[in-house]
């Protein structure tokens, strides 16, 4: 059951960052490509939820939410300044190097997502817990 709210925070998450997206450009995306970055991000995020299967407490989520989006908002930086360098005035449209747009919005918001949820499963689990051992 955990997984399943985990999945459903994911989805949460991102349907919002659709939305937001569809509202301010219109469709960029076909709904085939849409429901696979969907299956991407929930497929990593168990994969990795079930590798960290000991942080089971909300603190031990807030280091790498934290992190993620420091590095996002890093490698966005990096990619507008190599942008600038080269003449472009939109980081969109610029190929990036290393550090290119791709790995920008796998790191924030993609892995922030999946860090969110863990949170969010973390937190159930602290409390499904809670309540077996007020029951026992």
């Amino acid at each position: 059951m955990a997984d399943l709210i985990a999945i459903l925070a994911v989805g949460l998450q991102y349907w919002l960052i659709f939305f937001i997206v569809y509202l301010r450009f219109g469709n960029l995306m076909p709904i085939g490509g849409v429901v696979a970055i969907f299956a991407i991000l929930a497929s990593v995020g168990l994969a990795f939820w079930h590798k960290r299967e000991s942080w089971k407490t909300s603190k031990q989520w807030r280091k790498p939410i934290l992190a993620s989006l420091v590095l996002g908002v890093f490698f966005f930086a990096f990619d507008s300044l190599l942008g600038y360098l080269d003449g472009k005035t939109n980081p969109f449209l610029f190929g990036g190097g290393l550090l290119g747009i791709p790995l920008t919005l796998a790191t924030c918001p993609g892995f922030t997502i999946i860090c969110v949820a863990g949170l969010v499963r973390a937190m159930y689990i602290a409390r499904s817990e809670n309540r077996t051992a007020l029951l026992s």
